[in-house]
């Protein structure tokens, strides 16, 4: 499976960099923001060095003109709740602000086609028809990109893509959506639609925004994209594998942890390294260890002006923050590193696409002969 990363605009962390084998996404609306400096330069980066790798999916940017037009100034995560999905109005995409945007995508895919493994539709995102209206207008603009289905629009969509013979298949509209939700719709259209009797995929599929480890291990992704590396990182968060007979097992759901000193989960139970039950700083230290990351120096908080649970262990040594070594206890950027390193042992991990779909029999995985 070829994972595509999306998101950080950091100089210091650029996933094309520490992982030139994979995969990574810019999306349009990228090189249209004020800073929009760090995407330009990386993709120039990406035309000089096209032979050697990496991958560049380019995103149309339908979900930026979504959040910012159709949701508006809703709450709540990019991307709409299946229940909600009824509910909302599509007359934006007739505009002429919808029109010009895909007309410069268009006009920029067909200027760098050569330099991009695959570009995705302009679609209107959760209006199946609009988005394959949208899909034959840029095919006769003389483009290819990959159509987009979204979850909750009727499944006749999705196979009339097959039908017509698209061998390379979006799947929107996971975002925000819970995995409980998720599961039985998407485990429908895979067994229903995308493989065949022995479970083996009938095309190539990507998974929107889809870096979930209960979806990346359920189902026979041919790629995805996601930008929660970094969006973790940001938060104060890592990603790391559990442990099994003494060894880190990918098999299982990790954790996802806080290790940031500014955080407001320390002292919380469960909820911050520093006070993990059954999860020993020394399991964090092993896995940054391996992936060569540093810990860092973590900051105390001031006791007389802390609040907080006292399962917080305070370190007993003097905290110099001239000195202090930088690790993911105080740097972002360290951490958005660890998190591409796990998702790239993740992806080691995986089978080799492609690979037949499991599904429950009797609360038991059992893989298709």
């Amino acid at each position: 499976m070829i994972m595509f990363y999306s998101g950080s605009r950091s100089k210091c962390v650029s996933p094309e960099d520490l992982l030139p084998k994979a995969g990574f996404m810019l999306t349009i609306s990228d090189f249209y923001k004020k800073k929009s400096s760090e995407a330009i330069r990386r993709f120039k980066q990406h035309k000089k060095r096209q032979s050697e790798f990496p991958l560049l999916i380019m995103d149309s940017g339908a979900t930026f003109l979504y959040n910012k037009y159709i949701k508006k100034k809703t709450k709540g995560s990019p991307g709409t709740y299946m229940k909600d999905k009824r509910k909302l109005d599509f007359s934006f995409y007739e505009t002429d602000i919808f029109k010009d945007f895909r007309d410069s995508y268009i006009r920029f895919v067909r200027k760098n086609d050569k330099y991009l493994f695959a570009y995705v539709n302009m679609d209107w995102i959760n209006n199946a028809q609009g988005s394959y209206d949208s899909l034959k207008y840029m095919e006769s603009k003389g483009c290819h990109p990959l159509p987009v289905y979204h979850l909750g629009s009727n499944r006749k969509w999705l196979q009339r893509y097959i039908d017509e013979g698209y061998k390379y298949i979006c799947i929107g509209g996971i975002t925000p959506n819970p995995y409980t939700t998720l599961k039985p719709i998407l485990d429908g259209l895979w067994k229903d639609i995308l493989t065949d009797s022995n479970g083996m995929p009938l095309v190539k599929v990507h998974g929107l925004a889809c870096t979930s480890y209960q979806l990346l291990i359920r189902y026979p992704w041919y790629s995805v994209d996601s930008a929660t590396w970094t969006k973790l990182g940001a938060w104060g968060g890592i990603y790391v594998p559990r442990k099994v007979n003494g060894k880190f097992d990918f098999s299982r759901k990790p954790f996802g942890i806080q290790v940031s000193e500014k955080s407001s989960s320390i002292g919380k139970r469960n909820a911050h390294s520093e006070t993990m039950v059954g999860l020993e700083n020394t399991h964090i230290e092993e896995w940054l260890d391996l992936i060569g990351v540093p810990l860092g120096d973590a900051q105390p908080p001031k006791k007389e002006e802390d609040n907080r649970s006292t399962l917080y262990n305070y370190p007993t040594k003097t905290y110099d923050e001239k000195n202090k070594k930088i690790g993911v206890a105080n740097d972002y950027e360290c951490r958005m590193k660890a998190n591409l390193l796990f998702y790239d042992a993740l992806s080691d991990y995986l089978p080799r696409w492609p690979w037949p779909i499991k599904y429950e029999t009797r609360n038991k995985l059992v893989e298709l002969k």
